[in-house]
């Protein structure tokens, strides 16, 4: 066969060099950087979407960096260090509070206190006067524990001492080394406490307080400016969720992962399984709710959080077009056998 049109080699050449440049990118995953505040079982969907590749689905590199408490998580959301958040809600909250919105909330995943305090069983019979751990000041673990302290008719500044220890793997550790004689846990570390003589002194799931516990945030800028990467990660955040919710067994695997154990998983799997929503769509009422707990806990904030405007924390708009896109739809119904 006669090849003909010299000529137009060239750009015929170029043609296909671009084609094939163009086809490239669109494969080459997007990089996301993931700020998480804490190793927890919360943190489970999180974990199926890294080990299944659920982000890779989505076209994500998701690059998942811990930084130890909410706190400081916020801040480095702030300072431009990461994407998305996928941290205490509150703590955005309370920023926003002080220094005016710079994230915005795009995602709920928790909504009210997943804990319950363990400590010396004395405790149980008076709380008074004991040492109870934390992770940071201005944390879900601090407001937990004064909302605590308030329900046994104590005063937490004065009744109790509250110690900031760090995340729940120091918390664990300086309650057994009889640093603190209580704290705040989740599932599994609550059970394996109580395993070895810990007593629980008051479980939040009693009597659950509305709370934006956990749920996922993104600076204003990465909204703006990486829209479909943000849809994205959302995407992939609710595909995981339904993925802990229908498999047990991959839940669990990913949990014993991330947590680094293999001892009461199935009792947190099912506590995260009570707490979790039918979808991870800002929870309105659960963002209100934490400025009724900073009026409480707070009083320096308190007159500023009765006209907040909570709204203006929060970015409705992506979690809508998420789930209006029919390739969603087989991740927000039933479980299918």
């Amino acid at each position: 066969m006669k090849l003909r049109n010299r000529r137009n080699w060239p750009l015929t050449v170029f043609a296909i060099l671009f084609l094939a440049s163009d086809a490239l990118a669109a494969q080459t995953p997007n990089v996301l950087t993931v700020v998480v505040d804490a190793v927890a079982a919360a943190k489970t969907p999180l974990y199926l979407a890294v080990d299944r590749g659920i982000f890779k689905k989505y076209g994500l590199d998701a690059r998942v960096v811990y930084i130890r408490g909410a706190t400081l998580a916020v801040q480095a959301g702030i300072g431009g260090e990461a994407d998305v958040l996928d941290a205490d809600e509150g703590s955005v909250i309370l920023s926003s509070l002080q220094s005016g919105p710079k994230l915005k909330i795009i995602g709920s995943l928790v909504n009210t206190f997943p804990f319950k305090v363990v400590g010396k069983p004395e405790l149980a019979e008076s709380p008074r006067g004991g040492r109870y751990g934390m992770s940071r000041f201005g944390s879900p673990s601090d407001f937990a524990l004064r909302l605590f302290a308030k329900s046994k008719g104590l005063n937490p500044d004065k009744d109790i001492r509250i110690m900031q220890i760090g995340g729940q793997p120091d918390r664990l550790a300086a309650l057994q080394t009889g640093i603190v004689d209580a704290s705040v846990f989740q599932e599994p570390e609550a059970s394996i406490l109580v395993s070895k003589g810990f007593k629980v002194i008051h479980d939040f799931a009693t009597k659950p307080i509305p709370y934006p516990f956990t749920g996922f945030s993104a600076p204003v800028t990465a909204i703006h400016t990486r829209r479909p990467v943000v849809l994205a990660y959302l995407k992939a955040m609710t595909e995981a969720l339904h993925l802990y919710k229908c498999d047990k067994k991959a839940a669990l695997a990913s949990m014993s992962k991330g947590l680094r154990t293999t001892r009461s998983l199935n009792e947190a799997y099912d506590m995260m399984l009570g707490f979790y929503p039918q979808t991870i769509s800002p929870n309105r009422d659960a963002l209100k709710a934490a400025l009724a707990v900073f009026t409480e806990v707070r009083p320096d904030l308190a007159e500023r959080a009765t006209t907040f405007d909570i709204d203006s924390v929060a970015d409705y708009s992506l979690m809508q077009d998420v789930l209006a896109d029919p390739a969603m739809k087989p991740f927000l119904g039933s479980c299918h056998a």
